[in-house]
């Protein structure tokens, strides 16, 4: 079951900041971060908002990996959940409008959730050809995502969209012996 946490929830429970991944995020009621659960803790979810600027996507991948690696996902994981998130948040970057990204990760194992909100209105890039192309430099970002997920889930509203991606843990890669 996916977890949801509102724009509200978010703003109720914040008790650190997302600064150190070089956005600074406190200046707003919004604006910041909540990380929940150590690796034993069930279930667990980071939340973060920032300002929808270049440097929320590498602020909100660090994020990302930094509390799934504080959750002892496997290398494999890490990676997808970076992926997703870089792409998901680049889409609202690109075409939301959006003041703001809301991004929350959690684990209710086997499943991890990515969901990323905005309180922008889809804004369509101009582009020659809607046909996926293989020379194009951008324009597969949902279809990477959902290559990825187990579920993918897009929500529009007139308060914005919300994109909500399940995917299964991969297992840890299974250690070297060495003889």
């Amino acid at each position: 079951m996916p977890v949801a946490i509102t724009r509200e929830g978010v703003a109720r429970s914040a008790v650190i900041s997302c600064e150190r991944h070089g956005v600074c995020v406190a200046h707003g009621p919004q604006k910041h971060a909540t990380i929940a659960g150590g690796p034993a803790a069930t279930p667990r979810y980071a939340v973060c908002t920032l300002p929808v600027v270049d440097r929320a996507v590498p602020a909100l991948r660090a994020f990302v990996r930094d509390a799934a690696t504080r959750w002892g996902l496997s290398e494999e994981t890490v990676y997808t959940l970076r992926v997703i998130a870089t792409e998901l948040v680049a889409n609202v970057l690109r075409h939301s409008g959006s003041p703001d990204v809301t991004l929350l990760v959690a684990v209710d194992r086997p499943m991890v959730t990515i969901q990323v909100s905005d309180s922008g209105r889809w804004r369509e890039r101009c582009r020659a050809s809607r046909a996926p192309n293989e020379e194009a430099e951008d324009g597969r970002g949902l279809s990477l995502v959902r290559a990825y997920a187990a579920r993918c889930r897009i929500d529009k509203t007139s308060r914005g969209t919300t994109v909500c991606v399940e995917v299964e843990e991969e297992p840890p890669a299974p250690a070297a012996h060495i003889a």
